[in-house]
């Protein structure tokens, strides 16, 4: 099967972890040379091995959360079997692993319901007093709580006395844009996008996103990111990307870029152009308007080969360097990839050297008419004449390599 079109999909990155990019996709955007549509299951199995790593919850995360639901079921235990002690030891430790492995939650619902027995018991044993403090650790975790739950007013009391005490550490926002879809952070529900939600923890936490039928998983640290994008890119930014690597247009393809970023808070992002059966799958960072690395793949046919393909943008690297990547998405042509102030240089450099021929020749002028007079005058304009145009062809040389720097750089 020959695909004869240009496939590029977008895709945020949130944190890296070992060197490999931890993240689902952000922006996804599709569009063919020929105007027509990829096929479906194309963009579907190439953005599913895409997120693949982001969608693994960490090992260690993982593990305790299997084990706090271990615990939680002890302590639930013997809570029914009036062992107040026990309950409280056995719940203790499952709020602990909830807590600590909280960035691996799909959904907070058993953390909650450890967290509200456990003080339920601490009230009966008269320790009561003593939740502010768990409260505090509950929230910076899980922002959500307690979410659908709806404990006794003594606690609710106590969770916004507890809020109000971390307001210096619950200032984080994210901002939510893209498709409509319910968010949750860590396992709690904060929100649904579009919107903007404030009141977070300044920390590393996992969103999952839910939507038409679609799930997204996003690791951020919201201590550097406060936006994210679900579903496509917008069409604009996608035909000007499509229009600038045509045309070889280096400056137009990272203002594409740029913009790309301010609509959707991407930093960094994974791109695939497919035209024919050659594929070409690249790392860019959008802010800083440079390649990251790439792959090379030749004639996938089946879903599990776009679903590879997919998986290098959580690779650790590409074979690719970032140079041969550009050479290949932005080929040096007749410069069509120049920028204004590169050409404004060049035209500065050949004007300079304009003046400096037309200053020789009136130098040569001046130089004869002095030696058919004699005249002083004559020679002090033929003299400053000749600096004036050896002043100019310094200019032009300065200008013109200064030029020329910057058009081999862009093309590069």
């Amino acid at each position: 099967m020959r695909v004869h079109a240009a496939l590029f999909l977008l895709l945020s990155l949130g944190a890296r972890g070992g060197g490999a990019w931890a993240a689902a996709p952000s922006v996804v955007g599709i569009y063919a040379q020929d105007g027509a549509p990829l096929p479906g299951w194309i963009v579907e199995a190439f953005e599913a091995g895409a997120r693949v790593e982001a969608d693994a919850a960490l090992p260690d995360e993982a593990r305790a959360i299997e084990a706090a639901g271990a615990a939680l079921k002890r302590g639930e235990a013997a809570f029914l079997n009036a062992d107040l002690r026990k309950a409280d030891e056995h719940l203790q430790r499952a709020t602990d692993l909830f807590l600590q492995g909280a960035a691996a939650l799909d959904d907070s619902e058993e953390a909650t319901r450890a967290v509200l027995l456990l003080i339920q018991v601490r009230a009966a044993r008269g320790q009561g007093r003593a939740v502010g403090a768990l409260l505090e650790r509950v929230l910076l975790a899980l922002p959500g709580f307690p979410g659908d739950q709806r404990p006794p007013p003594d606690v609710i009391e106590h969770i916004h006395k507890a809020r109000g005490r971390l307001i210096s550490q619950l200032s984080g926002r994210l901002t939510l844009s893209g498709r409509a879809g319910e968010v949750r952070l860590n396992g709690t529900r904060v929100g649904v996008s579009p919107a903007q939600i404030e009141g977070l923890p300044k920390a590393a936490v996992r969103v999952i996103w839910e939507g038409e039928g679609r799930r997204e998983a996003r690791n951020v640290d919201l201590r550097r990111r406060e936006h994210l994008h679900f579903g496509p890119a917008p069409d604009r930014i996608l035909g000007a990307l499509r229009g600038a690597s045509g045309r070889g247009d280096r400056a137009a393809f990272w203002r594409a870029a740029t913009r790309l970023h301010e609509a959707t808070g991407a930093r960094e992002g994974c791109l695939a152009r497919v035209e024919g059966e050659a594929v070409l799958v690249f790392r860019l960072d959008l802010v800083e308007g440079r390649a990251l690395d790439g792959q090379a793949a030749r004639g996938p046919r089946r879903a599990a080969d776009w679903r590879t393909l997919g998986a290098f943008c959580g690779a650790k690297a590409g074979a690719l360097s970032p140079a041969q990547v550009m050479a290949r998405l932005l080929p040096r042509g007749d410069g069509a990839g120049a920028t204004w102030p590169t050409w404004l240089t060049l035209g500065a450099g050949l004007g300079a050297a304009g003046l400096g021929v037309m200053f020789t020749s009136s130098a040569a002028d001046a130089a004869s008419r002095y030696n058919q007079t004699g005249d002083a005058m004559e020679k002090s304009a033929a003299t400053s004449k000749a600096l004036y145009a050896d002043l100019s062809f310094a200019l032009s040389a300065g200008l013109i390599g200064a030029g020329a720097y910057l058009f081999w750089s862009e093309a590069d």
